[in-house]
C-alpha cells in the first residue's frame, strides 16, 4: 500500500527506536523489513532479512546507539546515530529505500570519530 511521509517517519524511527535503542531485532525486523531485503551494507554477506538481522544482531548488542536524527523524503529513511563500542565511538548513517511502510533496501555509511580541531565533529 501506498503510505504518506508522516506514516513512513513513524515507521522508520520506529524500527531505529525498537532496533537499536530498545534491542529488539526480531520485533524491528519482522514488523519493519521485508523479507527479500536488498543489502548494500559493505559487512553484510548477501541480501535478506534474514541475513541482515543475523549481522545486525552482534553489532547492536555491543553498542550503545544515540538516535541523533530520523529523515523520510521521497521513499527514502535517513537515521543518524553516534554509536559507542568498546573500541570507541563512530558515527552511523543508515539509509533505507521503502516501499510503503516497509523497508526494502539498506545502505550504512560508518566513520569513527577521532580526534579533531573541530570543537563539535559530527555530533
Amino acid at each position: 500500500r501506498v503510505a504518506t511521509e508522516a506514516e513512513q517517519f513513524t515507521a522508520a524511527n520506529a524500527f531505529a527506536q525498537t532496533l537499536f535503542i530498545s534491542k529488539q531485532i526480531s520485533q524491528a525486523f519482522s514488523t519493519y523489513v521485508a523479507s527479500d531485503l536488498i543489502n548494500h551494507a559493505y559487512d553484510v554477506p548477501g541480501d535478506g532479512a534474514a541475513i541482515a538481522q543475523a549481522q545486525v544482531a552482534g553489532l547492536v548488542g555491543a553498542g550503545q546507539f544515540e538516535l541523533q536524527w530520523v529523515n523520510v523524503g521521497q521513499n527514502i529513511a535517513t537515521t543518524f546515530f553516534k554509536v559507542t563500542t568498546p573500541k570507541g565511538v563512530g558515527a552511523a548513517v543508515e539509509m533505507f529505500r521503502m516501499s510503503g511502510t516497509c523497508l526494502v533496501e539498506h545502505w550504512v555509511i560508518q566513520q569513527a570519530v577521532t580526534n579533531s580541531s573541530n570543537p563539535h565533529p559530527f555530533f
